[in-house]
This record gives C-alpha cells, structure tokens and sequence, in this order.
C-alpha cells in the first residue's frame, strides 16, 4: 500500500500526511515516544501490583502456616502435660501424687485444675480422694442432691414424690479438717425442712447433719457420692451427689 502511494499528489495519500522534518512531524515523534513511556511505566506499575500481590499472598501462607505449626506444638505440649499429670496422680508413690494435685490446683489452668481433680476421684487413694473432695466442695455454694426411694420400703415412693428437692448449702469448709457448715433440708416434710447442718469429710465419706435429718455419703467408682438420706419420722432414702 505504501508503494502504490509513489507517485501520487499528496492530497491523494490515504490518512493525514506529515512532512518529515516539520515541526508537525516532530510534535508527533514525542506524542509517540511519551505514549510508549507512559505505556511502559503502567506496564512496570502493573507488573509491581501483582509481584506486591503474590508477596503478600507468600506472607499470608507463611504466616498462617507458623500459626498452625505453633498451634500444633502448644496442643501437643498441653497434651504431654495432660498425660504427665495423670500418670503422676495415678503414680505408686503418694507424695508424689499429692504434690502434682497440688501443683495443678495452684495453677492458673482452669482445665487442668478439672483433670488433676478427676484423675485424684479416680486415683482410689483416700488421701488424694479426700484432698479432691474437699477443693470440690469449698468451690460450690449449694449442692444437689439426688434421691431415689428404696425397694425395702414400699412407703419411700410417696415420700420421695411429697419431699421435694434437697439441697445441701455450703456456708464454711475447713481445709485441714474437712469440717463444713451449711444448711441441709427439702421443702416437703417439716421434720426435713432446710436447717442449719454441719458436717464432715472423713476421707472419702460424707456426714452431714441437719434438725432431725442426716446425710452419709461415699465417693464411688464413678465418680458420685452415695448413700443414704435419713430422717426421723420418714423411710430412709438412697441419696447420690454427682461430682462433676
């Protein structure tokens, strides 16, 4: 197409003809060169946006990778000091035993106060039982007790529908001791309505007693106090604490 221009009257080129050398000619060379500079430096901006972009995508993985890796190292930690713990509360030697409950109940880990006290309910040491039992108590401020009539006496029924729910409050408990104060009682029976009880932790048995009422409790297996709830006038009944 530019050869078949040769020859012809310029008014008859295709497009808009400059004269080379004119100023017009060289006003556009710079609209050209500053079009391809301009055109460079966005291609440059462009490049730096994305190599910005896929910097901060590497440091988001990298760093969401050490969280989990540091995630990981603090579970497995934790679950070594878990496994640790319980081997040394459930251990032979009851010094031992005893010290690591208590380093744990004197600690500022609220879960592992929880394990170290299971593992002390589970350890059948009477000592460790009795240490456990009485953190347990001094911690609530009311305990719930649950009742069921007994099979010897068909009148056990009526009474445990008519007494109502017993509560043993806790006003006072002496760590070296085990004494406790409170109030024991259920609303049904007036032989058995809430009265000023004390109480005491011998080992792993429970003694409450109330106006007229007494509660004898002992820690099981599974983890519950059991027992029998008594009083004067009425059928005894089997009592049992959940200690959770």
């Amino acid at each position: 197409e530019v050869l078949e221009g040769i020859g012809q009257p310029l008014e008859e080129l295709p497009g808009r003809p400059v004269l080379s050398g004119s100023a017009e000619a060289n006003r556009l060379r710079e609209q050209i060169a500053r079009d391809a500079e301009a055109r460079g430096a966005e291609e440059d901006a462009r490049r730096r946006r994305e190599e910005d972009l896929l910097a901060r995508q590497a440091a988001a993985t990298k760093a969401e990778e050490e969280r989990a890796a540091a995630e990981r190292r603090q579970e497995e930690a934790r679950a070594a000091r878990i496994a640790d713990l319980r081997a040394r509360i459930l251990g032979a030697d009851r010094p031992a035993r005893i010290a690591a409950y208590e380093a744990a109940l004197g600690g500022n880990d609220p879960s592992l106060r929880q394990i170290a006290m299971e593992a002390a309910l589970q350890s059948r040491d009477p000592v460790l039982g009795n240490l456990a039992l009485k953190d347990w108590i001094a911690r609530r401020k009311a305990v719930p007790v649950q009742l069921y009539a007994t099979k010897e006496d068909p009148h056990s029924e009526t009474v445990l529908n008519n007494l109502g729910p017993l509560t043993l409050e806790i006003d006072s408990v002496n760590p070296v001791n085990g004494a406790l104060a409170g109030r024991l009682g259920a609303p049904g029976y007036s032989i058995a309505k809430p009265s000023a009880a004390i109480g005491t932790l011998a080992q792993t048995t429970l003694t409450v007693n109330a106006y007229g009422c007494a509660l004898s409790l002992r820690l099981t297996e599974q983890q519950t106090l059991d027992g029998l709830f008594r009083c004067q006038t009425l059928p005894a009944l089997i009592a049992r604490v959940v200690v959770d």
